[in-house]
Parts: C-alpha cells; structure tokens; sequence
C-alpha cells in the first residue's frame, strides 16, 4: 500500500487520537517498526499460534504482547519483563537533565520522577511472584475476546487497528500514519489516515484485489514530520519516556484485571492498581514538559514499598 520496493523493516507506523477525542483518552499516541504491528494484527484476525516467543523489552510493544499473545500462565513474565524494563526507561532522562536551560523547579521533579521510576520497579518485582503460583479460573469465564473467524470483515480489520489505542474509540477517530525509517532518506512521503480507511485497503488487499484504492474510504493527509526534530532532543526523549510509562500504566491495569480472575489476595489487586495510578501521573506530569518547560509541576507521588505478597493465595 506504500509502494512495492520498501522492506518492512524500513517502514515505521504512527498511532495517535484526533484532537476532539484526544483527551477522553488520554491524548494516547504510539509507534514503532511496522512488523511489530503486523505479527499483532495476524493473531488478532486469525487466532494465535502457538509460541510467541520471549516477552519483548520495548514497554509499547511488551503492551501489545500482553493484551494479545500472553495467555493465563505468562503474567508473571509479562510483570518481570516491565519490572526489568523500567529503570532502564530512565536513560531517557538523561538529554533534558543535562540541558543547561531546564529551569531548576523542572529538574528536580524530574530527578524525584527517576527515583519513583525505579521504586516503582521494585514494587511490581514484589508483587509478581503472587502470579507464579497454581490457580484456577472459573469455568466459562474469560478476560479475553475470543478469536475472530478466518475470514476477517473489513469492520473487523478497522476495530483490531483501532484497539492499539483503546477498545472503547471509534474507529474513524485514530489516526494512523506510515512513515519512511531515517535510514531510507525518505524514499516515501509520509502518509496519514483512519483506521477505517486502512482497515478497508487492508481488506482488499487480504482477498486479493488488486484495484485496492477502489474503496477510497478518504484521500491521504500529508503529515508534517519536523514536530519533534523541531523541539528538540529534550522534547523527544520526554515525549517517548511518557508514551512508555502509559504503556506500563496499561500493563499493569491488564495485571489487576487478572489478579481479579486469578483470585488473588485483595492487596495484589490494590498494590496493582496503586502502581497503574501512578505510572500515569508521572506520564502525564512529563508529558507537559515539553510544552511548557517552566510550568510548576506538582510532587511525584510517593511510592509505599509494598508487602511481599502471599505464596500462596488463599481461595475465594
């Protein structure tokens, strides 16, 4: 849909709200190689295989991962995975710390973010233990969203494609773009649209037709890439590290969830939670510097060092 001569791995993919909706859903952007995003979409469309491999270490594709391959035995290594991950997200401090610039009230709260970041790390390494441990379900109940048929509809391509970003936005309000990797020089414009238009090219190009653009569902919107070039090194490390911590804001919502299924004790339920909470009040706290570097930022909540949980969970 790009063009024939491109390798996967030289084609990147944007997901992002549009501004009328953005902040009903917490102005949730994300991104990344192109191949991830397709060996997503394949087991969303056609049921999973079998082995899916190690968890991967990106906080945004460890998300994805999670929500669609990790079955009811692999949350302790999803929760490992993030623990293991998150003091590294911190690196991404580094460039705006070491900006001369950054007003003094802003570096600090970012250093007192860095702590709460890596207690935050030692608080679910804590906590995922109490998913190593033999459970049950019950019997015809589920968390998850049963299969799709082999035989996907172009409504049911445009909702696997507009999920990335929740499972509660319509789909004509993500935007999705196609962008050329750096390393190409640009040998393709970048190219913007809903999900309800890629999920109708999409689907003709699954069955085989090649007059694709027949649906014409809407004509491409040309993106402006200089946004983060533009705001320098600062703004991009921040704005990634933010996109980051909303994905392990979702992970570990996605780890409460379980625990419910699981029926494990109430405080893993709640130590889950409180975590979640705030990762996203960091993300959302960091998310602001960058469009306003001098604002006051309130005090990054205090992390409570959690109490190891139970070996063994008593049933409910």
């Amino acid at each position: 849909m790009i063009t024939p001569d491109i390798a996967i791995r030289d084609v990147l993919i944007g997901y992002r709200t549009r501004p009328r909706v953005a902040s009903h859903f917490g102005h949730r952007s994300g991104g990344g190689p192109i191949h991830h995003y397709l060996a997503t979409l394949h087991p969303q469309l056609y049921g999973p295989t079998a082995d899916h491999g190690p968890p991967p270490t990106d906080l945004d594709e460890l998300r994805l991962w999670a929500l669609t391959h990790a079955g009811e035995h692999q949350q302790k290594a999803a929760l490992d995975r993030l623990a293991a991950q998150l003091p590294h997200t911190t690196q991404l401090l580094k460039p705006p710390l070491h900006e001369p610039s950054l007003p003094a009230p802003t570096r600090a709260w970012l250093q007192d973010a860095d702590r709460s970041i890596r207690q935050l790390a030692s608080q679910i390494h804590r906590v995922s233990p109490a998913f190593a441990t033999p459970h049950a379900l019950p019997e015809h109940t589920s968390p998850t969203t049963a299969a799709p048929g082999p035989d996907p509809a172009p409504q049911d391509i445009t909702r696997a494609l507009a999920d990335f970003i929740s499972p509660d936005i319509a789909p004509d309000d993500v935007l999705l773009s196609f962008r050329p990797h750096p390393r190409t020089g640009g040998r393709f414009t970048t190219r913007e649209a809903t999900a309800t238009a890629f999920g109708s090219l999409l689907h003709a190009r699954l069955h085989g037709l090649e007059a694709a653009a027949a649906a014409r569902p809407e004509a491409w919107e040309e993106l402006n890439r200089s946004p983060h070039t533009a705001a320098g090194q600062q703004a991009a490390a921040l704005v990634r590290l933010s996109n980051q911590l909303h994905s392990a804001g979702d992970i570990l919502t996605w780890a409460q969830h379980w625990s419910h299924w699981h029926r494990l004790p109430r405080d893993i339920h709640t130590q889950l939670g409180s975590a979640a909470t705030t990762v996203r009040e960091l993300a959302d706290g960091i998310s602001k510097i960058p469009a306003a570097p001098g604002a006051a930022l309130a005090a990054t909540p205090a992390l409570v060092p959690p109490a190891a949980p139970s070996p063994a969970p008593p049933r409910r």
